[in-house]
This record gives structure tokens, C-alpha cells and sequence, in this order.
């Protein structure tokens, strides 16, 4: 079971949406270290049931949840995305694609270095 305190240690500062080649989309999430990311792939999003809620406030900044289902306890991160300024979100309204989860950091030319580690996002995505 996820707990508060593990939780507590990770920063999710960060998220992106790729479209892939085979018609997959891939949702990227940045950590503060690379070590956090790949912790949090592999300890939580790998062995825990999880739902991924979007959420949009009044000014159309999105904000995206991990609710841990075998907890009380999840995980979010408050952006400042909008479909005006970065229009991948709209990707995610797709019900036809398939849709992963994994984690990454910017490299130093600052391209994404992505885990090779993906987790499928579960049906129950949830727009609110």
C-alpha cells in the first residue's frame, strides 16, 4: 500500500504527452531526479491500481492526479497547461489510442530521455 511519507519524497514537477510512431501516446512524467522518476515507475505505478484524473480550473489549466485505489493517499501535479498552449491535451480525449505512463528527464541537449518502462493508463481515466 502507498503511504503518505513515500509519497511525501517524490516532487512530480513536470509532464509531457508524446504521440508515438505506432499511434500509442505516451505520457512522461519529470521528477525532480531521474532516481525519483524510476522509483516511482517501478515501486508504484508498476504494482499498484491507480487512476489518472485530469482536472481543469476555471482559467483552463490543467491539473493531472494519481489516485492510488489500494490507498487514501495520491499524487498531483498542478500545471499550467492549457489546450491554447500546449495542445497534446487534446490527445488525450482519444479513446481509440492506447495510452502508457512512464517517467523521464531532459537530457543536456534537451531532448527526453525516457524510461523504457511503460504502464498502460488504465481505462478509468477521468476528466473532471
Amino acid at each position: 500500500m502507498v503511504t503518505k511519507e513515500q509519497l511525501q519524497q517524490l516532487t512530480w514537477k513536470n509532464i509531457s504527452i508524446v504521440k508515438q510512431s505506432n499511434s500509442t501516446l505516451l505520457i512522461v512524467l519529470f521528477f525532480n531526479t531521474k532516481e525519483e522518476g524510476t522509483v516511482f515507475l517501478r515501486d508504484f505505478l508498476s504494482k499498484e491500481p491507480f487512476k489518472f484524473i485530469i482536472s481543469k480550473n476555471k482559467q483552463g489549466e490543467h491539473a493531472f492526479t494519481i489516485q492510488f485505489t489500494s490507498s487514501e493517499y495520491d499524487i498531483m501535479f498542478a500545471s499550467k497547461l492549457t489546450t491554447e498552449n500546449y495542445p497534446p491535451l487534446t490527445w488525450l480525449n482519444d479513446y481509440k489510442i492506447s495510452k502508457f505512463i512512464t517517467t523521464g528527464e531532459k537530457g543536456q541537449d534537451g531532448n527526453f530521455l525516457m524510461e523504457t518502462v511503460r504502464v498502460p493508463l488504465p481505462q478509468e481515466q477521468i476528466w473532471n
